[in-house]
């Protein structure tokens, strides 16, 4: 499991630089979306940006933290050839929900029809293609740009307690090492998407 950020990370615009792996992840937050086909959506995404990429459900996502550990756990995955899918799209999928079963993490996390909040991660070689893909992917998404949705909100804590089947001894145990409940509770999120690589 990851405990920090990657050293020299590139933390500007959404982006990060995964030195390890040669690459850029760049972090996406949307609000107002109306999606009024996924497939359809999804092929136009694909036009525009045929780049690992993957959307979810923003309501269920514990901070950017969440989604930079899962996808770390994606690239080693995929790196030292434990993968659970063919796809680095959907092994990030299965890694932020801290589930095997695409289907299931689709259920819990994914983009579907009524989402409103969204977010998005993909991944580029470059800075320079990471910036030129956000700018692509932000006029193809039928929402407004807003990355305050990745983060704490209103009843959030409640869904992600639900979603990730967080017990109230673990956010007791995880309390002592944290200074909220929400910091607990993305350390916990965190620990189910390790948990994943571990059990495999």
């Amino acid at each position: 499991m990851y405990d920090a950020l990657p050293k020299n990370s590139l933390e500007t615009k959404n982006m990060i630089e995964l030195h390890e792996f040669n690459k850029v992840l760049a972090i996406l937050g949307f609000k107002n979306v109306q999606v009024a086909s996924i497939d359809t959506f999804f092929k136009q995404i694909r036009r525009v940006a045929p780049i690992p990429l993957q959307f979810f459900d923003a309501n269920v996502i514990a901070g950017e933290q969440h989604l930079l550990f899962a996808t770390l756990n994606a690239l080693t995955a995929f790196e030292q050839d434990y993968r659970i899918s063919e796809n680095l799209a959907v092994e990030i999928l299965l890694y932020t929900s801290g589930q095997r079963q695409i289907n299931k993490a689709i259920e819990l996390i994914g983009l579907k029809s009524n989402t409103s909040e969204v977010a998005a991660v993909f991944l580029t070689a470059t800075p320079e293609e990471a910036e030129k893909t956000s700018a692509k992917i932000s006029k193809t998404v039928p929402g407004v740009r807003d990355d305050s949705v990745l983060g704490f909100q209103e009843g959030k804590v409640e869904r992600l307690i639900n979603v990730f089947e967080v017990t109230d001894r673990e956010l007791e145990v995880v309390a002592k090492d944290t200074e909220s409940r929400w910091d607990s509770l993305v350390k916990i999120v965190i620990e189910r998407s390790a948990l994943l690589a571990t059990n495999r």
